[in-house]
């Protein structure tokens, strides 16, 4: 369903609709090992360090997984919904998910805790980011729009509204890349938004 290239492009790992996440060998395509998330696995990024992955399951959770031994480390349990995306802070201190429930969350990547709670949102949650300084978060959502949070207060900042469910999301230094279900690529330049530090000096 997914595949997810390590910054040092040594492995990379891939998620799929059996139940399964697989870290292979970027250079031979060989299978190093194989996790079994809980139910359908949805998205499977590494951390930052590549030390390990975070799962994002239709069982309503994420787990996250020591990328070596293939252990589960910790379940993220509080979700209503299917978990479609999950993904780590820059500094892999914290992650995102983003749910079918109408809600994305930011937790401890160490014990797991819930930390706050992205509200307001109609419809189910696509996708969800940090930006790279790791301050703000990125969602894109079923109901047309990408919102821009607080990741500190969970405050929303901005939201970009668009004529299709958001349906994918990237954040790339200043820039955001949304995917809609009509199948169109929207580029937008939000540094300003994205910035604590621009943010501050408004």
């Amino acid at each position: 369903m997914g595949r997810v290239l390590l910054p040092d492009g040594a492995r990379i790992v891939t998620a799929s609709s059996d139940g399964t996440a697989q870290i292979w060998d970027a250079t031979t395509g060989q299978e190093i090992i194989r996790l079994r998330g809980h139910g359908m696995v949805l998205a499977a990024p590494f951390s930052p360090d590549g030390a390990r992955i975070v799962i994002a399951s239709s069982d309503r959770t994420a787990q996250i997984w020591d990328a070596t031994t293939g252990e589960e480390i910790i379940t993220l349990h509080g979700h209503e919904g299917m978990v479609r995306a999950a993904s780590f802070s820059p500094d892999g201190a914290r992650i995102v998910t983003a749910c079918s429930d109408g809600t994305a969350r930011i937790w401890d990547a160490t014990t797991g805790e819930e930390i706050i709670q992205l509200r307001g949102r109609k419809g189910a949650e696509w996708r969800a980011s940090f930006s790279p300084d790791g301050a703000r978060i990125v969602t894109a959502s079923t109901d047309g729009t990408a919102r821009i949070w607080d990741a500190a207060t969970g405050q929303e900042i901005t939201r970009i509204i668009l004529d299709a469910s958001v349906t994918g999301l990237s954040v790339y230094g200043g820039t955001i890349a949304l995917g809609d279900a009509l199948g169109r690529i929207h580029v937008l330049e939000a540094e300003d938004f994205l910035s604590a530090a621009d943010s501050a000096g408004d």
